[in-house]
């Protein structure tokens, strides 16, 4: 009977080992078409600003107050705010101060994102901003696109509403079996996708130790 119930362990062990295994490589895939998602949206956001066509009607408008050029460019950040996986824009000058915003966009209070704006501004391309938790609880991501003068466009999505469900599908159908996308920022992390549990979305504290995705991600048993 020893023997067989040590067979019988073992067997299990190495079923839960193999299992992890298989999860582990779903997992890095899986990561790298998000990483891939993402870098499209840093692409998107290049793009929607190659040549020097806005930089130069935001300097005319800037210096000169040729009105005709202001609304060229903003006419243009309103249209690319709103599509190519982004819900906003946002018009930043050096200082980093709000110029103009699409409307529907949520103002941040400082210093949550400004200093990470103002550094990303200084770049020398667009660059991905860490997601943060909004005043209404949702997670942001930001594309910050920089112009010659020192002034930058952000561009705003909710990964929760773009993310392609292809993503993070659960590769076999499951009742239970879900991915989680979450960033880390501080003691909390930001989930970023949509899941079953309402109660996982937003920022979840991970060293509440009633929280099961917060035992799960410190290693612990379920």
């Amino acid at each position: 009977v020893t023997l067989t119930l040590s067979a019988m362990g073992f067997a299990l062990q190495q079923r839960r080992s193999n299992e992890a295994v298989r999860l582990e490589a779903i997992a890095r895939l899986k990561l790298e078409q998000i990483e891939e998602w993402l870098n499209d949206r840093v692409h998107d956001g290049s793009m929607a600003f190659y040549g020097p066509l806005l930089e130069d009607a935001y300097e005319r408008w800037r210096r000169n107050g040729d009105l005709v050029s202001r609304d060229l460019l903003l006419q243009h950040l309103a249209l690319i705010g709103n599509r190519g996986g982004f819900e906003g824009a946002m018009l930043l000058d050096p200082k980093g101060q709000i110029l103009w915003q699409s409307s529907g966009s949520q103002r941040v209070p400082e210093p949550a994102q400004g200093e990470a704006r103002r550094k990303a501004a200084q770049a020398t391309g667009a660059s991905r901003l860490k997601p943060y938790v909004g005043d209404s609880g949702q997670v942001w991501l930001e594309v910050v696109v920089p112009f010659r003068s020192g002034a930058s466009v952000i561009l705003r999505s909710q990964p929760v509403s773009h993310l392609p469900p292809s993503l993070l599908a659960w590769p076999v159908p499951s009742l239970t079996g879900e991915f989680v996308l979450g960033q880390l920022h501080g003691q909390h992390l930001l989930v970023l996708n949509s899941l079953r549990r309402r109660a996982w979305r937003g920022a979840i504290p991970l060293a509440d130790p009633d929280v099961l995705i917060g035992r799960l991600f410190r290693g612990q048993e379920a």
